[in-house]
């Protein structure tokens, strides 16, 4: 996991610096190896001149906030959609993370986990909400009502974090099984939701996902930590790494794993401790 390249925008290795990257509430960046200055300062060039070129956004989305404020467009399709059964899709990365997960729990004795919903479109959350409408109107409420209606119930388009590819919701497991998510999810780098009759498995990588553990709290309640405190310190497979939140990677100067839009106008850094 550490210094793994996690995401490349197409032909520019270092695109995902962008600190001016801002598309519809989103910034574009992705993960990558530790860089010197000088590649930091030729980086932001590139990323721009990458979005230009792409006209979307490129980025594995893991610390992005989804939801009415933080809006995603319509362009936004994580690459490498991988089918994970159930006729359900993730990004890849997620995907690969779920089939070992489900490996592991099958060997601990554990259930088959029966995928209801991951990989929603912009379009997909559009139809929903016209679907909802169409429901009002059918009990008797006027065009303009019934749309107010239905936004107020899904939300609106590009306001459902499951469009990331990053989210997958699951029938609500037996009481062990459960359990073991809890304690084992966050080795393959999920954290768990729990919802009414449903869970939702949120990809958010292995080190993030035991920042959440360690610290006890949900995705939401970690992003508004490092907002506050600016950074936490994780242990995972013994090893040491300092999480900080940054506003400006040109002021970056000693080496570090990865480094993550949160598209809030900030990065999370993360850097390996000595020992």
């Amino acid at each position: 996991m550490p210094g793994r390249v996690l995401y490349r925008w197409k032909g520019k290795m270092c695109a995902w610096l962008a600190a001016s990257m801002l598309l519809s509430g989103c910034t574009a960046a992705g993960v990558v190896p530790a860089a010197t200055d000088t590649v930091l300062e030729d980086s932001v060039i590139q990323a721009e001149e990458s979005l230009a070129e792409q006209g979307g956004i490129a980025s594995p989305a893991l610390l992005w906030v989804v939801d009415e404020e933080h809006t995603l467009p319509r362009t936004y399709v994580p690459e490498d959609l991988t089918d994970i059964g159930n006729g359900q899709y993730l990004a890849q990365e997620a995907a690969e993370a779920y089939i070992n997960l489900q490996r592991s729990l099958d060997i601990d004795g554990g259930e088959k986990l029966e995928p209801l919903a991951g990989y929603c479109s912009w379009e997909e959350q559009e139809a929903r909400i016209k679907e909802r409408a169409r429901a009002y109107q059918d009990q008797g409420y006027d065009e303009e009502r019934a749309a107010t209606f239905a936004s107020y119930d899904c939300g609106e388009p590009g306001s459902d974090p499951f469009q990331t590819g990053l989210c997958l919701r699951i029938v609500s497991p037996k009481e062990e099984t459960e359990g073991w998510l809890l304690e084992h999810a966050a080795e393959y780098g999920f954290i768990l939701q729990e919802e009414e009759e449903a869970c939702v498995l949120r990809y958010v990588g292995r080190i993030h996902a035991a920042a959440m553990k360690q610290l006890n709290v949900g995705f939401e309640g970690y992003m508004e930590y490092l907002s506050a405190y600016k950074s936490c310190v994780v242990i995972l497979d013994q090893r040491t790494y300092a999480i900080e939140r940054v506003s400006d990677l040109s002021l970056l100067s000693s080496p570090f794993l990865e480094v993550y839009g949160d598209n809030q106008g900030a990065y999370v850094v993360v850097r390996a401790q000595e020992d």
